[in-house]
C-alpha cells in the first residue's frame, strides 16, 4: 500500500500538500518556491526600487527604503526640494535627486548664497579712505585732498588758481605759494 509521504507535514510554510504515488507536491503559498516551499523568492531581483536606493525583499513583497528627498512605493518620486524657496538673495534653485543646488548673484556665497562677499576685504580703497561694502560693489569715501572711485587722486588745489602773483605748490588737501619777489602771503 502507497505511504501518505504528506503525513509528516514536509510543505513548509502552510504549502498545500498533494500526496502522489511514492511522492507528494507541494502547492506554495505566493512568495515562495521549492519542493518544500522553503526558498524564499527574493522580489529585489529585479532591482525595482528607483535610483538605487535600499530594496528589503519581503515574504511575497519588497520594500524600497527611501532616503529624503525621495518618495512613492519604489522611491520613483522626487520631492522638489526647492519648492520651499531654500536659496536667498535672489539666487536660481536647481532641484536634484534628494538636494539642490543654489546659483549664488554676484555678491553672495554659501550654500543657500546667504553670504554677502566683502567686497572691501582686499583693501581697495586708497590713501586712508573709508571703504563702505555693498553688494557685488564698493564706495570709497575719500579723506579731503582725494578724489576718484578708488580715491587714487590726488585733488589739485592749485588748479583754481590761487596764488595771484606767485607759483603755486600743490600739497595733499592744500597749498603754498612761493611769491615773486616784492610779494608776500599764502
Amino acid at each position: 500500500s502507497d505511504v501518505n509521504e504528506c503525513r509528516s507535514n514536509p510543505c513548509l510554510s502552510c504549502g498545500n500538500c498533494t500526496d502522489l504515488v511514492n511522492d507528494y507536491n507541494c502547492t506554495c503559498p505566493p512568495g515562495l518556491t521549492g519542493k518544500n516551499c522553503s526558498i524564499d523568492i527574493d522580489e529585489c531581483s529585479s532591482s525595482p526600487c528607483a535610483y538605487n536606493t535600499t530594496c528589503v525583499n519581503l515574504i511575497n513583497g519588497y520594500f524600497c527604503d527611501c532616503p529624503d528627498g525621495l518618495n512613492g512605493t519604489n522611491c520613483e518620486i522626487n520631492i522638489d526640494e526647492c519648492a520651499s524657496s531654500p536659496c536667498l538673495n535672489n539666487a536660481t534653485c536647481v532641484d536634484g535627486v534628494a538636494n539642490y543646488t543654489c546659483n549664488c548673484v554676484p555678491g553672495y556665497t554659501g550654500y543657500n548664497c546667504s553670504i554677502d562677499i566683502d567686497d572691501c576685504a582686499s583693501s581697495p580703497c586708497l590713501n586712508n579712505a573709508t571703504c563702505v561694502d555693498g553688494v557685488a560693489n564698493y564706495t570709497c569715501n575719500c579723506v579731503p585732498g582725494y578724489t576718484g572711485y578708488n580715491c587714487s587722486t590726488d585733488i589739485d588745489e592749485c588748479m583754481s588758481s590761487p596764488c595771484v602773483n606767485g607759483t603755486c605748490v600743490n600739497k595733499i588737501n592744500n597749498y603754498t605759494c612761493n611769491c615773486i619777489p616784492g610779494f608776500q602771503g599764502r
